[in-house]
């Protein structure tokens, strides 16, 4: 085989490959760790309230105007026969009275008042003789009070701003951020009897029974509340260098008795 000879003063040519310096790319941190490089803590701080503010509705109203007021002196008159007075008479509405219902009716006033305190009066009076004046399309009927959630209006929108209400009806209550049974348990104490008919932990819904005065209750409470409780918390991450996250997490259930009895029991460590 011939070798093939190269001609002097003619120099080889060499090809090295070119290595690329790619400086590797760091992943951006999350934005509640990017203070904790370093051995840094990040403490986020809550507003520290717990409570809400309740609604500025027809209860808290100060004044109304009684140009046109009638004053009322019912002592010791049976039901039927306050029935007649006020929604025959003042009220001039069409009623019916339940044959089951008994008992006396008091409502005296030493000035004269405007209608919705009259019918403010009245449902009072028959609230503590365990009855209620319940609204069937233009129609009144005084029931039992553990009827009157039957035939009556529902609503869903702020009670407060219906103006004059004549009879009990149902409340269906949005809520927002704590569940209905745990509401319920809030109300029972302060509603009326019948008051909670219902609960939707589902769909985060209690439905209120009661008149206009004891909805506006109810509702108070419930604003009082249903409140967003981790803006009221504050928070800190605090990064672990010696231990297990774990391991401190128990010690400090135990410290402070979050799952028993103790300043932090139920705070869900």
């Amino acid at each position: 085989m011939r070798r093939r000879r190269l001609r002097r003063g003619v120099p080889r040519h060499r090809f090295e490959p070119v290595k690329a310096q790619i400086d590797p790319i760091e992943p951006a941190a999350p934005p509640l760790l990017a203070n904790t490089r370093g051995g840094q803590s990040t403490v986020i701080e809550g507003s520290g309230r717990f409570v809400g503010e309740p609604p500025t509705g027809a209860i808290g109203k100060a004044s109304e105007d009684v140009t046109d007021g009638v004053t009322l002196n019912l002592v010791n008159v049976p039901a039927p026969q306050a029935a007649k007075t006020v929604l025959g008479d003042i009220l001039a509405v069409k009623y019916t009275v339940d044959p089951g219902i008994e008992g006396k009716i008091t409502i005296q006033t030493p000035k004269p008042v405007s209608r919705s305190a009259v019918i403010d009066l009245f449902q009072a009076a028959l609230r503590s003789n365990n009855a209620a004046l319940v609204n069937s399309n233009g129609l009144y009927r005084i029931v039992p009070a553990d009827q009157a959630v039957i035939g009556a209006s529902i609503k869903t929108d702020d009670p407060s701003g219906a103006g004059e209400q004549i009879g009990s009806g149902l409340q269906v209550v949005q809520l927002k951020y704590v569940a209905a049974s745990e509401i319920r348990r809030v109300l029972e104490t302060i509603a009326p009897r019948g008051g909670i008919v219902r609960t939707d932990d589902a769909r985060h819904l209690i439905t209120l029974s009661g008149n206009r005065q004891e909805i506006e209750s109810m509702m108070e409470a419930i604003a009082l509340f249903d409140t967003d409780t981790m803006q009221g918390m504050s928070f800190a991450l605090v990064p672990v260098k010696t231990s297990q996250p774990d391991a401190i997490a128990g010690e400090l259930k135990t410290v402070f008795g979050a799952d028993r009895e103790g300043p932090m029991a139920g705070a869900g460590m």
